[in-house]
């Protein structure tokens, strides 16, 4: 059951940020909030994707040096495990930033549109 539901944790995210760009699209008038959001979440979860395949590899080298023995399923563990968590990582981390963001855009409009 864990496994599936850490598999599918991108796919949860992508599901969670839909949700938060349509209610936060309703609520301000910012023309580009769909593509700053698209950018942001695939940078981000290549970030996290790269930043844990990066962590798999120099923890199999470290087992492999301290115990002797292959670590032959650390690419199983980056793909099942590690991988998609780095990716929902990646993409909370991006939903964050771009509602933040967006809130400065959308205050700083108007400000400026106001007398």
């Amino acid at each position: 059951m864990e496994l599936i539901l850490i598999m599918s944790s991108p796919v949860i995210m992508v599901f969670v940020s839909f949700v938060v760009f349509i209610i936060s699209k309703s609520k301000t008038s910012h023309n580009d909030a769909g593509l700053m959001l698209m950018n942001k979440s695939i940078k981000y979860a290549l970030i996290g994707a790269g930043i844990t395949l990066i962590y798999t590899i120099v923890s199999m080298v470290w087992y492999e040096k301290t115990t002797g023995y292959s670590a032959g399923n650390g690419p199983l563990g980056w793909l099942f495990f590690y991988g998609p968590l780095g990716i929902a990582l990646g993409q909370i981390l991006a939903l964050i930033k771009w509602r933040i963001e967006l809130k400065h855009i959308t205050s700083s409009s108007s400000v400026t549109n106001n007398p």
